[in-house]
């Protein structure tokens, strides 16, 4: 199959005999994602149908219920080889928007939890009486610098810095503050508009700038922890009071935990669904081979059973059989999904003209949903590229940021505004210019700091990061 790919692909960029090459190249590709995703549908299936069973019925009711129509559509087209119609998929994507929904506003209440959390971890030592008496933060500065320098990967120091950056006392002005959300947006200048918007959603999600939609209703519970840790002066916290919250705070994180492991399973399962179901009309059937057969015979099983104990008995024989199976269906996936985006910007004038263009779509959004992102959107069309974010463009989206985060600024206190910078400074690229730079904010957050309480904290949690190394 290597060799074919290869000429196909070859001839595709030579322009020789394309409209016969753009489809067999599709329908290669098509074969090689339908093969993997039902091979790995086949491995996941049942680990999905044991959670569910071991879910109280009220935590799992949900997750069940998607799951079974899910299941449904799955036992329709692969196991009893239905055509697949645009019915079908409309139903299941439809279920994964509501599954990324429900996500968003989980990833939203964990923001604010992280938010408040921060400051809670600030007033601890205050609270219980445990202020350290003297920290040398010329010393935690020295220990700070050769943590993050111990590494030469440039990947690793930027993470290392961002994690200490977070844990730091932020003593930064609201203008400095700007100045590198600024600076960090004149990045994506000549980029293409999507990759700013998404820095920028990004930084408003983190921040609290902007909640989803239905985040005051969805979970009751959740919010209204959110409206307890909102509403506490922090200045003049109580030990009572912050035991309290300390509860809520750690319970609620509980809860989201588990809600979040049920959906990141579901949801990997929901999207090899959508790749099965965006191939499986274009892939060549007669040579999926015999490991796929073995991952359908699985997957009717599991799917058909009243007891996927018992029906699992006989899948020892059928494992064997898909043994390395994966691994090797995912290599022809990577030899051929690499092409796609060249391909379709070689041939996006004519992909209209063949009638190819509805698959070029669903391959490029089976490829997406393959992706380590498993929420990403995947209902963006447009196979011709995108518009670029010019000077104007990026002008326009820092004053937006920059007064979103001025109406926050004005309604919230000393504490929640530092705990907002910290968190966005953590999230975004590095910030600083030399290694000289770095030390220097080291020492001069750690040397400003003025609250006794929140160094105590600032200097047990970095020292934590560091002694995990």
């Amino acid at each position: 199959m290597k060799r074919i790919n290869k000429i196909v692909i070859g001839e595709l960029k030579e322009k020789r005999n394309v409209e016969n090459n753009l489809k067999e190249y599709f329908k290669l590709l098509s074969t090689a994602l339908l093969k993997y995703s039902v091979i790995k549908l086949s491995m996941n299936y049942f680990t999905m149908e044991e959670m569910i069973e071991d879910a109280n019925e009220e935590k799992g009711k949900d997750v069940k219920a998607y799951f079974d129509r899910v299941s449904e559509v799955l036992k329709n087209t692969v196991a009893e080889k239905q055509e697949i119609n645009e019915s079908m998929i409309n139903e299941v994507k439809s279920i994964r928007d509501t599954v990324t929904e429900k996500m968003k506003i989980l990833t939203s209440y964990t923001d604010a939890l992280e938010i408040y959390e921060y400051i809670l971890n600030r007033r601890e030592a205050e609270v219980k009486g445990t202020v350290e008496e003297f920290i040398d933060t010329d010393m935690l500065a020295d220990m700070m610098f050769g943590y993050v320098f111990s590494d030469k990967d440039k990947v690793i120091i930027n993470s290392k810095i961002q994690s200490l950056v977070a844990q730091l006392p932020v003593r930064m002005t609201k203008g400095r503050f700007y100045d590198i959300l600024s600076a960090t947006l004149s990045l994506y200048k000549g980029s293409d508009k999507s990759s700013a918007d998404d820095f920028v959603e990004m930084i408003e999600d983190a921040a609290l700038l902007r909640t989803p939609e239905k985040f005051e209703s969805e979970y009751e519970n959740l919010y209204e922890t959110y409206q307890n840790l909102k509403d506490t002066d922090y200045k003049n916290l109580g030990s009572v009071q912050y035991e309290f919250l300390n509860t809520e705070l750690r319970e609620a994180s509980d809860f989201i935990n588990e809600r979040v492991t049920d959906y990141l399973m579901l949801q990997e399962v929901i999207n090899d669904v959508l790749v099965v179901l965006f191939t499986k009309n274009t892939a060549d059937m007669e040579h999926m081979g015999n490991a796929y057969d073995s991952a359908v015979i699985i997957l009717d099983k599991i799917i058909s059973a009243d007891d996927i104990y018992k029906a699992s008995e006989d899948f020892d024989d059928l494992f064997m059989s898909l043994e390395g199976a994966q691994e090797d269906a995912y290599e022809d996936v990577v030899d051929l999904e690499k092409e796609l985006e060249e391909i379709v910007d070689i041939y996006k004038s004519e992909l209209k003209d063949m009638d190819l263009y509805d698959t070029a779509k669903k391959l490029r959004a089976a490829d997406l949903l393959l992706s380590s992102s498993l929420f990403m959107n995947i209902d963006n069309d447009n196979l011709t590229g995108e518009e670029t974010a010019d000077s104007e463009y990026i002008k326009a989206l820092k004053e937006k940021l920059i007064s979103e985060f001025d109406e926050v600024f004005k309604e919230v206190g000393r504490f929640e505004k530092r705990s907002i910078m910290a968190k966005v400074l953590s999230q975004i690229p590095v910030f600083f210019n030399s290694q000289a730079e770095i030390r220097d904010y080291f020492e001069y957050s750690l040397s400003r700091c003025g609250d006794d309480s929140e160094l105590t904290a600032c200097a047990g949690i970095i020292e934590d990061i560091i002694s995990e190394e």
